[in-house]
């Protein structure tokens, strides 16, 4: 029912048509359609807990052990290279810097605010003592 373009319909048969041909002569015909109809799946991470499924799972990759006697062959500078980042928080202050921007003129401002009623007291309280 949908709509497909003529010419890429005929070039998907004409291109099947070509891979059942190579089919043919490498007489894997059999092969090639039993392989379309059954599904293998192969199992690294997972633990599948189907036995029949659980013969299909591959054994963990191995990673190679590091060469220790190699990494001793550096020199006492590049043995001391701090990889990590400088301050341990530097990322916090990324993050928070653009609000601590907007906060500081509004503190900046309430604290002229706490000066001027302290100032504001004194003098009434030194207006008051004379």
């Amino acid at each position: 029912p949908t709509w497909r373009h003529p010419s890429t319909m005929e070039d998907a048969k004409a291109r099947r048509a070509r891979l059942r041909c190579i089919r043919e002569a490498a007489g894997g015909e059999e092969k090639a359609e039993e392989e379309g109809n059954e599904r293998h799946v192969q199992f690294r991470n997972y633990i599948p807990r189907d036995e029949s499924i659980a013969k299909d799972r591959k054994p963990q990759a191995q990673v190679p052990e590091p060469d220790l006697p190699a990494m001793g062959t550096a020199k006492t500078s590049e043995k001391n290279v701090h990889l990590g980042a400088e301050k341990a928080n530097w990322d916090m202050k990324r993050d928070i810097d653009r609000k601590l921007q907007l906060l500081e003129p509004k503190t900046r401002e309430a604290l002229n605010d706490l000066i001027r009623q302290e100032e504001a007291r004194r003098l009434k309280e030194g207006g008051q003592a004379d």
